[in-house]
């Protein structure tokens, strides 16, 4: 039985289902031989674990994609099947809502009144760890609702290369949990 404040219970090591014990009335119990008193146990209130909701999730991208301006490097989830998530040098002022229907140099169309990023894609230097290549050649467009992760540790190396931490690469995994 639970007390008003909900942090106080009674126990006892036999119940009893007399009459009197059925109407809450334990101290006309009719097996008092048999059963224990009641003790009062105090319930010590632990701290509540709460889940991320999907409202919280799209609030947390919007104010990612308000955050993205030019040259920022954005971690874009992927929806290919090998790939967890893509990098995309901006070379706009961030988001952007399209007038009419686009086509980016890779191929990828994009409808009239889409919200996207424009930029450059950095693509992963075959046989290195972590390393990518701007690739100036050729616009990219993505979608800004996949925009995950703005990206802050990067080291730029010689020859529009740059090198993600560990760590950020880490934080990029786990920004995309739940796409």
């Amino acid at each position: 039985m639970a007390t008003d404040d909900g942090l106080k219970i009674q126990s006892r090591l036999l119940s009893c289902y007399c009459d009197s014990c059925i109407e809450e009335d334990h101290e006309d119990c009719e097996n008092r031989e048999w059963v224990q008193p009641w003790d009062i146990i105090q319930i010590d209130q632990e701290g509540t674990t709460r889940r991320v909701t999907r409202g919280e999730v799209e609030d947390q991208r919007v104010s990612i994609k308000d955050l993205i301006a030019e040259d920022s490097v954005v971690a874009i989830a992927s929806g290919d099947p090998g790939e967890d998530y893509y990098l995309l040098q901006v070379s706009g002022q961030g988001a952007e809502q399209l007038g009419t229907i686009t086509k980016d140099d890779w191929g990828a169309s994009y409808p009239a009144g889409a919200e996207v990023i424009v930029g450059h894609f950095l693509l992963p230097i075959i046989g290195s760890s972590r390393q990518y290549k701007i690739d100036h050649g050729r616009k990219a467009m993505a979608y800004a609702a996949r925009a995950r992760f703005l990206c802050t540790d990067l080291h730029s190396l010689p020859g529009d290369t740059v090198l993600i931490s560990e760590q950020e690469h880490l934080d990029i995994l786990s920004s995309l949990e739940g796409f």
